[in-house]
């Protein structure tokens, strides 16, 4: 009963019109730091409620937070997980990651981008897929509330027998005497559908509802099976044209540059926003891929830089300084007066004045 209400508790919707609500929101700062949130609900007019520690058991070991939920349509519960840095979920030949394995507990979490490193950025791709139908089995649920009495094993009998022949269909069983939560359960489905406790056994096959076993029932239940099979062979498909509006379901990311690629359904703020509209009956791809900077090492380019500069700077000052201190010596340490020119054999040289007028 706890993993069936825990996996978004998606088959009670098969029982009644209320909505559900599964949004992830990503949020991928600068920074590189990611923050990864679910909120997962039921409508807000609904009575349906989940337990936080049955949301916990499954969650929890992945290390997500789990904290109350709520919005003008619907109440549950947020799943939230910060990590520190995106390359801590980052591999170079990351794979196809389906992340609705985290409705299961099961998520590989260094797989969650693929990473084309380089010097000033890196370039992050993701490239994932929403299948809810590897978690959740698309068949035909028929509903078996029932006491201990021969009426009712009279009715799992005779249902057992028939679904041999409709693949597409299985029993879920509930025993009324086994506890007080299934017991709360068939209530609310009751309530919900303006119905009141009779008798068991009762029968659930998409919104029929049977109260009794009789010959009566057999009929119209192989009639509603018959019919369903009849018009629609996949059921997977009957059940999305039926009931796929009760659903809510988005993926959304924020990023701090504009994304270089994506196939989002919708796109805002100059391409850095992207949003897809999930489906619960049929597998959504989801990929986009954007660009950050490494930090670290612009900021040791820009240091390099910085000492290159400091270095040239200090290098042309000491060359100047030497040369001034150079010029100086010169200047301080030559005479002129004991510089005897010797003109003896040079003929062109004008020597003095005196010699001059002796020659």
């Amino acid at each position: 009963m706890k993993h069936f209400k825990c996996l978004i508790l998606l088959a009670i919707i098969f029982l009644s019109c209320s909505c559900v609500k599964y949004e992830t929101n990503v949020t991928i700062a600068s920074d590189k730091s990611v923050n990864f949130e679910i909120n997962l609900g039921y409508d807000i007019n609904s009575n349906k409620s989940l337990d936080i520690n049955e949301v916990k058991d499954i969650v929890s070991p992945l290390g997500f937070f789990v904290d109350s939920y709520h919005d003008n349509n619907y109440t549950g519960y947020r799943l939230s997980k910060k990590y520190k840095s995106i390359n801590d979920i980052s591999m170079k030949n990351a794979q196809e990651t389906n992340l609705a394995n985290i409705l299961k507990g099961n998520l590989d979490e260094k797989n969650l981008f693929k990473v084309k490193k380089g010097f000033f950025k890196n370039t992050y791709t993701a490239n994932y897929v929403y299948d809810f139908s590897q978690i959740y089995d698309y068949k035909m649920k028929l509903y078996l509330f029932k006491s201990n009495n021969q009426e009712t094993i009279d009715a799992k009998e005779y249902l057992s027998n028939l679904l041999k022949n409709y693949p597409k269909f299985e029993i879920v069983e509930y025993d009324l005497m086994e506890s007080q939560e299934n017991f709360n359960f068939l209530s609310n489905i009751l309530n919900e559908n303006s119905l009141n406790y009779e008798k068991t056994p009762i029968i659930i096959i998409g919104n029929n509802i049977f109260q009794g076993y009789d010959e009566q029932t057999k009929n119209d239940i192989v009639k509603i099976i018959d019919n369903i099979i009849k018009n629609q062979n996949d059921y997977t498909d009957l059940v999305s044209k039926d009931f796929n509006n009760n659903f809510d379901l988005s993926y959304n990311v924020k990023l701090p540059n504009k994304a270089l690629s994506s196939n989002a359904t919708s796109i805002s703020n100059d391409s850095k926003n992207l949003s897809w509209e999930l489906n619960y009956f049929s597998p959504v791809k989801i990929n986009y891929s954007f660009s950050l900077f490494n930090k670290s090492s612009i900021i040791l380019l820009i240091i390099i830089l910085i000492l290159l500069i400091i270095s040239t700077i200090t290098g042309i000052y000491a060359y100047n300084l030497y040369k001034k201190k150079r010029n100086f010596d010169i200047k301080n340490n030559t005479n002129i007066e004991n510089v005897i020119p010797n003109f003896e054999n040079d003929e062109n040289t004008i020597v003095s004045i005196e010699n001059l007028m002796k020659k």
